[in-house]
């Protein structure tokens, strides 16, 4: 077997591989999209393990830049893990991310490498590739949109908006001044990851003070989840009722679940504590690993995240 770098034209295989090992398909324009047009990155970050002809392992790396106590960091947020059914328990994950994890050192400006891995990732991005653990992530939500609707609100609701301007952007910093460590998103990365998703329908509201909220609707036969990816709402117990209510206006009848992340340093974890949200399933994870020794102060109260940091949702 042999590691090789993706070059074009692989996208074609990696496609298969991924049918294969997750039994359900990824679009050519969502590949394109997610690994092509990111503007951090000139070339896609993928090392492939080929046994001849045949393309039996894969892992991706996604450009992403940080704020870490003022100054700015360019991370890579692990990314697409797959290898083929017949070959698992050869060590083919680890093996590909230390290869790219080299490379990135190497011929690149990264400083880290993070990511959200699941219950089955969990243990081999700990055990095998030295990442350390900063945060258990469960879901915060509230089961039941009536205890929402009843909530009387002084604000107005918050109308839809097509795209967000430059303020909403210093208003989202202003909000989370109080970490040291946190995903920097200017215009071109909100347009790129969220209006610009090619399979993903995502809802922008604002409001005349450039709060904002981002979020999904995920329906499957018998009920509707929100997830709420970006969450740029002040420490303002009736503006969170307000949004809520904006969010229930604008979907259909039927929500079962609002979801989000929020750390639990955040003040406004109580805000929405008061409404009825309590911690639930799916759990993640918050990893990390450093590639330069830049010694960050490694904690769940010094790095803030949202659903919208993870490629999940």
């Amino acid at each position: 077997m042999e590691i090789q770098e993706y070059k074009p034209g692989d996208e074609n295989e990696i496609l298969k591989l991924f049918q294969k090992t997750f039994g359900k398909s990824m679009s050519k324009e969502y590949w394109n999209w997610r690994f092509l047009q990111n503007s951090y990155s000139s070339k896609p970050l993928i090392h492939l393990m080929w046994d001849g002809d045949n393309l039996v392992g894969h892992y991706a790396l996604s450009p992403v830049m940080f704020k870490i106590n003022e100054d700015f960091h360019l991370g890579a947020l692990s990314m697409t893990t797959m290898t083929d059914p017949d070959y698992n328990g050869r060590g083919i994950f680890t093996t590909l991310a230390n290869s790219l994890y080299s490379e990135i050192v190497e011929k690149h400006k990264f400083d880290f490498v993070y990511g959200f891995p699941n219950n089955n990732s969990h243990r081999g991005f700990i055990k095998n590739l030295r990442w350390k653990d900063i945060e258990i992530i469960p879901s915060f939500s509230v089961l039941n949109s009536k205890q929402i609707s009843d909530l009387k609100s002084q604000s107005s609701n918050l109308p839809l908006l097509e795209n967000l301007k430059e303020n909403n952007i210093i208003r989202y910093n202003n909000l989370i001044e109080d970490y040291n460590i946190y995903q920097f998103k200017n215009l071109d990365y909100i347009n790129w990851r969220y209006i610009q998703n090619p399979i993903h329908k995502y809802y922008i509201l604002g409001n005349s003070d450039y709060d904002f909220v981002i979020y999904k609707i995920f329906k499957n036969s018998d009920s509707i989840e929100i997830d709420i990816v970006e969450w740029c709402i002040p420490d303002d117990f009736d503006k969170v009722v307000s949004v809520l209510n904006s969010i229930l206006k604008e979907c259909d009848k039927g929500i079962k679940k609002i979801n989000l992340w929020i750390p639990l340093k955040d003040k406004r974890h109580l805000d929405l504590e008061r409404i009825g949200f309590s911690y639930t399933l799916p759990v993640t994870y918050l990893g990390f690993l450093d590639l330069k020794n830049i010694n960050l102060e490694l904690n769940s109260y010094s790095w803030y995240y949202q659903m919208g940091d993870s490629d999940v949702y």
